[in-house]
């Protein structure tokens, strides 16, 4: 939406001030369909190298039930037309427990992006927020057990197809996980700049208002308390296949897992949702569809 010229205004400016890498991810996000100022020949043009492509469905019916504009063939062209122009990186948004969708149509959905060879899938659960035309107007949604079934069967598809889980919601090929992400979940330092961008730097949590001509104006950031303690990392951790690890543990915090953090991971192996081991703790896939409770309960 901000048009090719004003993006790559926003890269040149970041390589001025941060001396980026030739190699550093620079991804793009955008939906399919047409009229937008720039076209993803002009973003691979001007420096991006990642596309993160929102196509939610792949079923005209729940594409339309979302309130989405594209359909499944504007997507396809999107993919190919990024190719095309040298954008090989590509990530691809799917949607699970959206209104009308059934594991059948899930995994129609899951076939369909396959397809089209990304390089990575996010696919988050629908959550209803305030103030939204379906938070006004709920939906009839899936039942809960028809939602875990989908997040299962789509998991054990997406490994099966080499996109194996690296976190809760997101799947990629090896070596294409995305670099942006990562740097959330191992709790690294990042910069957000703009109105309500966040930013964690030094030990410290800061945000911009949502407030365009204050941030234009030059206002200071906001401050947002203290990060990156050992309770944040654990439950970000935990987000990641990987899970949280003794040896990071020691190095970052200097003591390992506690024990009573593993021996509640232990009692929840009993049942199936954590998997225990001398290296760690972590999710199972059962555990992620309800990592909320579980993180909770480990902190």
């Amino acid at each position: 939406m901000l048009g090719a010229d004003g993006i790559e205004a926003v890269i040149h400016a970041a390589r001025d001030a941060f001396d980026l890498a030739p190699t550093a991810e620079i991804t793009c996000e955008m939906n399919p369909g047409s009229g937008y100022p720039a076209t993803v020949e002009q973003l691979a043009a001007v420096g991006v190298n990642r596309l993160s492509i929102g196509l939610q469905s792949a079923l005209p019916d729940e594409l339309t039930a979302l309130g989405r504009r594209h359909s499944p063939q504007d997507a396809a062209t999107l993919v190919a037309r990024a190719k095309a122009a040298g954008i090989g990186n590509i990530s691809l948004d799917l949607m699970w427990g959206i209104p009308g969708q059934t594991v059948a149509s899930a995994l129609q959905s899951l076939a369909f992006a396959l397809s089209l060879a990304p390089t990575h899938i996010s696919a988050y659960m629908l959550k209803i927020e305030p103030d939204t035309p379906f938070g006004r107007q709920p939906p009839v949604l899936p039942d809960e057990q028809t939602v875990c079934e989908i997040y299962e069967t789509c998991c054990e598809q997406l490994e099966q197809a080499g996109y194996p889980r690296y976190e809760i919601s997101n799947f990629a090929r090896p070596g294409f996980e995305s670099r942006h992400n990562l740097k959330y979940w191992n709790c690294e330092e990042t910069l957000g700049l703009g109105p309500a961008a966040h930013s964690f730097m030094e030990g410290k949590r800061f945000y911009y208002p949502r407030d365009l001509a204050g941030f234009m104006a030059g206002n200071p950031p906001q401050d947002d308390g203290a990060g990156g303690d050992f309770t944040e990392y654990a439950m970000l951790q935990l987000r990641l296949r990987s899970g949280l690890r003794e040896t990071a543990c020691r190095l970052r915090y200097g003591h390992p897992i506690p024990l009573a953090m593993r021996q509640t991971a232990e009692s929840l192996a009993r049942h199936g949702l954590m998997s225990v081991d001398r290296d760690g703790i972590r999710l199972t896939t059962k555990g992620n569809l309800v990592s909320n409770e579980i993180l909770a309960r480990l902190l």
